[in-house]
């Protein structure tokens, strides 16, 4: 299990030395959480002096969330606004990773010779919605805002085998021969969705 938490605050000023004395002022404000769990167990079956299988599943579990706050105001002499803006990031991840490994061991009569199969299934999964938020205000009264929010999603399956058999020649030599296939699938999907002030709703 890991946890951490990160927060930072900044702010700048920033004057212009000119004919029109530009003020220019930012404040902001960021917040990192992380929360990771890690499950991982192995069994080993020892079915007679000549086979024996091994079972070691594994788990992750993640969360991931960051916020960003900005604020910048461009004034003249600190007084009449030119622009103010106000933006915020809000996103959030969610993932997990499962396999399941189980191998086969084969032991032979004849010294040395051996055979090993490993089958790996694996799955991935994560979302990760996002809210992206700015308003700005100009000197003329006018606003313009977005308010947008954007979901990411991702689902990978896996399989693989790696199967290998060892004949002893000599003394000390050895021919290995191994075969290694896999299939894999891949999802992947974005998807952008403007804030609909009339149904509350995105």
């Amino acid at each position: 299990f890991n946890n951490t938490e990160s927060k930072n605050e900044r702010k700048i000023a920033q004057n212009y030395f000119s004919s029109n004395d530009l003020h220019y002022v930012q404040e902001g404000s960021g917040l990192y959480k992380n929360h990771n769990h890690r499950i991982n167990i192995s069994f080993e079956i020892k079915v007679d002096s000549m086979n024996q299988i091994n079972f070691s599943p594994g788990m992750s579990f993640q969360n991931n969330l960051y916020l960003n706050k900005l604020n910048v105001t461009n004034s003249v002499k600190e007084s009449a606004l030119i622009n103010k803006s106000n933006s915020s990031l809000n996103s959030v991840v969610s993932s997990y990773d499962l396999s399941l490994p189980i191998l086969y061991m084969r032991r032979f009569k004849k010294p040395r010779r051996s055979l090993s199969i490993n089958f790996n299934p694996q799955l991935s999964e994560g979302s990760n919605p996002t809210f992206n938020y700015s308003e700005n205000n100009y000197a003329d009264t006018s606003i313009s805002i977005i308010d947008q929010k954007c979901e990411i999603y991702n689902n990978n399956k896996k399989i693989s085998v790696s199967i290998s058999y060892i004949e002893p020649i000599g003394r000390s030599g050895g021919l290995q021969l191994s075969y290694q296939p896999s299939i894999q699938k891949s999802e992947s999907d974005r998807s952008i969705f403007s804030f609909n002030a009339g149904s509350g709703q995105y």
